[in-house]
């Protein structure tokens, strides 16, 4: 986390608002704090929620996006869009990640890079600062 809060995460598929997934985090992620989970088996710091996980159907795209806490609603994570063919490309042990936007054609950019990176760079593009 960059900045402030969340304590959800909702995967959603296609053009609209159809959440496929959602997870609770078992304790707030707060602002400097790094968390992973799988889709399958979230792992010990998350529940699945509801709709429960099921699997990814190729001829979607997705987008997951992390949610502020009730308390602090204005916080969210960045999103980022993925497709299972993406996912296909990727190797273990790394994370896709949004890191900008085209001032001119406001299309966002993504980059796949090694966890430890990620976690090095990533609020710089968020935020501008370390």
């Amino acid at each position: 986390m960059c900045q402030g809060t969340i304590d959800s995460m909702t995967l959603r598929s296609g053009t609209g608002d159809e959440v496929a997934a959602a997870w609770t985090a078992k304790a707030p992620i707060v602002s400097g704090g790094v968390t992973t989970f799988s889709f399958v088996d979230p792992g010990p710091d998350w529940s699945a929620g509801s709709p429960a996980y099921s699997s990814l159907d190729s001829a979607k795209s997705y987008t997951l996006q992390g949610n502020g806490c009730e308390h602090d609603t204005v916080w969210s994570t960045q999103y980022v869009d993925f497709t299972t063919t993406m996912l296909g490309r990727m190797k273990p042990g790394q994370v896709r990640y949004w890191v900008g936007t085209n001032d001119s054609s406001t299309k966002d950019y993504f980059k796949v890079s090694t966890v430890a990176e990620f976690t090095a760079t990533a609020c710089k593009a968020v935020t501008g600062s370390g």
